[in-house]
């Protein structure tokens, strides 16, 4: 969640993105034709089933409360935010919001801001939710956009925490060197723990030439080598779990000694991965470095060894 408010902007670009959504889609996002034959069929089912037997659950996914600006505003933070409303809905929410995102768009007296909010709501929600009904639309949702908006970097999430084979797959073409949401997918990547999705990630990183995309590399990096979220997934001890936070800090090693500028990020990355060899490769790295860049890893070294002394 952090990533995507970190990408979301309420000012003319964002105004600018939703015109430009509003104008071509017949959802919020896209068009009913830019989905496959075979899956805009069979959701198209799924929808009319909805619509007969979840119409309470519908009505609340096409009327959420949260992004009207007589309830938001109300708030000690007075901004729209929909993310919390919908996930409340359960998974009876999946199909109503794949329809408003898709198929016929919801609530269109909202401003531009408001109507951002809905979206990146829905993505996450649909996100959480890991239903492979859903990858349709947020490939499509990715083949629509022309940079890493807020919609790109939600949809791509979403598809990492589905993480299945179409998933990957849809994310390691996305996130191919000239991909105009290159970022967000890489990003996306992150979200997905194999190896399968590491390799694609490290090799995205390998290639990135710009700040942004190495930025968003290191993000994903860090994301997937999380010692934290493979604990959680119950998998700590696993093989792949070790492989993975392994692979991403070493790539993450290499790029906090060739990219000083990403250092802060990066230094955090490694932290997060606590990849078993960390300290050992963070000391191999100093030989042959520069000063400034050995007094840089000393101190990661610092902060390897406080983490240890804390397990």
């Amino acid at each position: 969640m952090s990533s995507i408010k970190h990408y979301v902007s309420f000012g003319l670009a964002s105004f600018l993105f939703l015109a430009a959504s509003s104008a071509r889609a017949d959802g919020l996002l896209v068009a009913p034709s830019k989905l496959a034959p075979a899956a805009r069929t069979s959701l198209g089912k799924d929808i009319a089933g909805a619509k007969r037997d979840l119409a309470g659950v519908r009505a609340k996914v096409r009327d959420v409360q949260s992004v009207k600006p007589e309830v938001y505003k109300k708030r000690r933070n007075p901004i729209p935010e929909a993310s919390l409303e919908l996930k409340s809905l359960g998974k009876d929410a999946l199909v109503p919001m794949l329809e408003a995102l898709a198929f016929d768009a919801s609530q269109p007296g909202l401003d531009a801001r408001e109507r951002e909010a809905l979206v990146v709501g829905m993505l996450s929600a649909v996100g959480d939710i890991r239903d492979a009904r859903s990858t349709p639309v947020l490939s499509a949702i990715l083949d629509g956009e022309t940079s890493a908006t807020p919609a790109a970097l939600a949809a791509s999430i979403a598809l990492g925490k589905a993480c299945g084979p179409n998933e990957i797959k849809v994310l390691t073409a996305k996130s191919a060197e000239g991909s105009s949401v290159r970022a967000a997918a890489i990003q996306g990547l992150g979200e997905c723990r194999t190896r399968e999705s590491a390799n694609a990630l490290v090799a995205a990183s390998k290639s990135a030439s710009d700040t942004a995309t190495q930025r968003a590399a290191v993000r994903g990096l860090g994301t997937l080598g999380s010692s934290w979220a493979w604990a959680a997934m119950g998998k700590a001890d696993d093989q792949e779990a070790i492989d993975v936070r392994t692979l991403a800090s070493d790539r993450l090693i290499e790029v906090f000694v060739k990219t000083a500028e990403l250092r802060t990020d990066t230094s955090r990355a490694i932290l997060k991965c606590d990849a078993p060899n960390a300290l050992e490769r963070v000391r191999s790295a100093k030989k042959g470095a520069d000063a400034e860049t050995v007094k840089a890893l000393e101190g990661v070294e610092r902060l390897l060894k406080k983490q240890a002394a804390r397990r």
